[in-house]
């Protein structure tokens, strides 16, 4: 949904003149009044420099974003990846926080391209007054211009919420990274023997039911045994593959690192969650309900629940139990 936002904010970007010319062909051919009320409406708000510059905002914002979230939907990628493509969208997010002056310069750039008069006018609201109270000194001091106001109770807040947001993923990541880094070739490969055996026995602690205590053991037989080739290794896989592949033979031999390698390789780098909440039952009973009896929708629903067991069921036989069930010929 990310890409979705992206595309649709970048297509009115790269295409600005191209709406532009549709809505003043629905301003002078419609027949309609409340369209062409409409229509001067969007044009109006359209060449507005405040309306530019948000979407040069909201392009620059999600362009950072849509990088990591193409990224983030491919099958191969790996954890560590993923957590270095968060950063990076999060670092170029908080930068843009600062860089207001340069965003408007190069909103005026594009005003220019669009032949839009720059005026630098942007909506502002009457600053209310506060009636001062007789203990107080002085009043507090508001903002007049419209142009820090844009800046303050617009820009800032926009940007800040998404960094909110980048910042929550990615310290959930950096726990389950942190977690499981004793696995990691770059961290095998730098760490010395007294680390690894202090992370060794926090993932065994952690990690109880799925490994022995003799992990500590095999990690650090692993290590002197390949070390010079962890060190050109840069993914988790790379080390199942050796031990599981290359030399299937040491698969006995280090079971518990090639289970640490696993449960590594098997956490999701994104959840369905982050983008978008459903209920599979609301849309069994919006598209399917309206076709369908009650019965039918029932039925259905028991061999989707009960999947397992309708996979095992010989349906030849039940074909010919029903067919001898519902034979209308009477037997002589």
């Amino acid at each position: 949904r990310w890409a979705g936002r992206y595309e649709a904010v970048y297509a009115l970007k790269e295409r600005f003149g191209d709406v532009m010319k549709a809505l003043n062909k629905i301003i002078l051919t419609s027949k309609k009044p409340k369209e062409r009320n409409e229509a001067e409406g969007l044009k109006k708000r359209l060449e507005s420099f405040s309306f530019v510059l948000l979407l040069t905002v909201q392009c620059k914002i999600l362009g950072e974003i849509n990088i990591a979230s193409k990224s983030l939907q491919t099958e191969s990628i790996d954890l560590m990846t993923a957590y270095d493509l968060l950063g990076n969208a999060l670092l170029k997010v908080t930068e843009l926080r600062w860089s207001f002056e340069e965003v408007c310069s190069e909103a005026e750039e594009v005003c220019s391209k669009w032949g839009i008069t720059i005026t630098h006018e942007f909506i502002g609201q009457r600053a209310r007054k506060v009636k001062k109270h007789f203990d107080e000194l002085c009043e507090d001091q508001r903002l007049t211009d419209p142009k820090s106001n844009f800046r303050v109770t617009i820009f800032f807040p926009m940007v800040d919420t998404i960094v909110s947001q980048i910042d929550n993923r990615f310290k959930g990541m950096k726990q389950v990274i942190d977690a499981y880094k004793i696995v990691h070739p770059s961290f095998l490969a730098s760490c010395s023997d007294e680390e690894l055996r202090c992370e060794a026995d926090n993932f065994v602690s952690r990690f109880s039911d799925d490994v022995t205590p003799l992990f500590k053991a095999q990690i650090l037989s692993v290590r002197n045994a390949f070390q010079s080739k962890l060190k050109d290794f840069k993914e988790v896989k790379e080390v199942a593959t050796l031990l599981l592949i290359e030399n299937s033979s040491l698969a006995s031999t280090y079971p518990d690192v090639l289970t640490a390698c696993f449960m590594y390789l098997t956490v999701p780098v994104t959840v369905a969650k982050a983008e978008r909440s459903f209920s599979k039952l609301k849309l069994i009973k919006n598209y399917l309900r309206s076709s369908m009896s009650q019965q039918r929708l029932t039925d259905l629903a028991l061999l989707s629940i009960e999947n397992d067991r309708a996979r095992k069921i010989d349906f030849d036989r039940i074909i010919d139990v029903f067919a001898s069930v519902k034979s209308r010929r009477k037997s002589f």
